[in-house]
């Protein structure tokens, strides 16, 4: 099984490192080009569809994947996809919708509550497909809940997530390597879990196929050079796409965890921790950093979905220090955000974690604000 997903995460970077070029080339012929202004930090055009390989490179991947299991035939892969065929569809067509959402805004904008409705969709047919909140562990004190209520919870996490991701896609490589640790995080665990759970193998297999050309497309968008033409965003088509996506592994983690506790020599480390701290806790940074903004704005009058610079990697790169110094260190800060969470969930309530992690993240931003205002007197 390791093997059949290294060799999917090899073949997904292959494609992806093939297809980003061609994706630069057509956007300069086409004028698909972010351009800069007051609010943003690039001062050239730079193509903004890199993110649009993301879904069919992973839909390819996942197929190719699908077809090996067959030929070498690896029973617990070819089990998962006949028995939840359907239940995988609906997931399917609820990232494609995502994904042409994304694609018209790239190419010729949408209004954010246009957005909003693709994200609602995309919701609402992954909970028909399966993949569905009915339990969130004590979070707010609340356990199982009627499957309306899951509903309305399933799409408020899609939407929310999504938007997470997609607000802090701000400076090269950030939306990326946060969303790429996720992958990793959840493929590890997906893959562990695939001996008690058969089912965590094809969550395992997806995973791995969205994080080869996601790779690829970070070698471009970190370490390209807008002047000779060899950078790229990923924009909403791939911030989107990959929100969902994250969001809707973390759902199916629960699930999992809810309907079969993890057994302790699977991942010692995440045995006792609270479920929605396992599934949600490596996004749970972005999360928090969203909440912030928007109260932030709300506060000033603004409209919560108008861009500005509020947002944490913002606050880094106004005490002087670069675009790479500022991602490593928000990453690295997703990280260790992720482990307390997961940690302090083994031993206190889940309610106090949120309170402490949010206490911390306001400290952290008291702070910088501090040292911001000690550097303009």
């Amino acid at each position: 099984m390791k093997y059949l997903l290294l060799i999917g995460f090899a073949v997904g970077f292959l494609l992806g490192a093939l297809l980003v070029p061609a994706i630069i080339s057509l956007s300069f012929k086409k004028g698909f080009l972010d351009k800069p202004n007051e609010r943003k930090i690039h001062h050239i055009n730079v193509p903004r569809l890199g993110g649009t390989c993301f879904f069919p490179i992973a839909m390819l991947v996942g197929a190719i994947m699908i077809n090996v299991a067959h030929n070498v035939n690896i029973p617990e892969i070819l089990k998962v996809f006949h028995y939840n065929g359907i239940n995988i569809l609906y997931g399917l067509v609820g990232a494609l919708a995502l994904f042409g959402f994304g694609l018209v805004d790239d190419l010729w904008g949408l209004r954010y509550r246009t957005k909003f409705i693709g994200q609602i969709v995309a919701g609402v047919l992954l909970f028909v497909g399966g993949t569905k909140l009915l339990n969130l562990q004590g979070v707010l004190f609340i356990h199982e809940m009627h499957w309306m209520v899951g509903l309305l919870i399933t799409i408020f996490a899609i939407v929310f997530v999504t938007n997470a991701i997609n607000f802090i896609d701000g400076i090269d490589g950030l939306a990326s390597s946060i969303c790429f640790f996720a992958l990793a995080y959840f493929g590890f665990v997906f893959y562990r879990l695939g001996q008690y759970n058969s089912m965590a193998y094809g969550f395992a297999i997806v995973t791995v196929a969205s994080m080869g050309p996601l790779f690829a497309f970070m070698m471009y968008n970190i370490f390209g050079s807008a002047k000779r033409h060899t950078k790229t965003f990923m924009g909403d088509t791939g911030s989107m796409f990959l929100g969902f996506l994250i969001c809707a592994l973390g759902i199916a983690l629960n699930t999992m965890l809810t309907e079969s506790p993890m057994h302790d020599d699977v991942l010692p480390l995440l045995h006792d921790a609270n479920p929605m701290a396992v599934a949600f806790g490596p996004i749970l940074l972005p999360c928090l950093d969203v909440i912030r903004v928007v109260l932030v704005r709300r506060r000033q009058g603004n409209n919560p979905f108008i861009a500005d610079k509020n947002h944490i990697h913002h606050k880094f790169l106004s005490l002087g220090l670069g675009q790479h110094a500022v991602l490593a260190i928000v990453v690295l800060l997703t990280m260790v955000f992720a482990a307390l969470a997961i940690w302090l969930s083994k031993y206190l309530d889940v309610n106090l974690v949120l309170l402490s992690m949010a206490a911390l993240w306001t400290c952290i931003n008291l702070i910088i604000k501090n040292k911001n205002q000690t550097k303009t007197k």
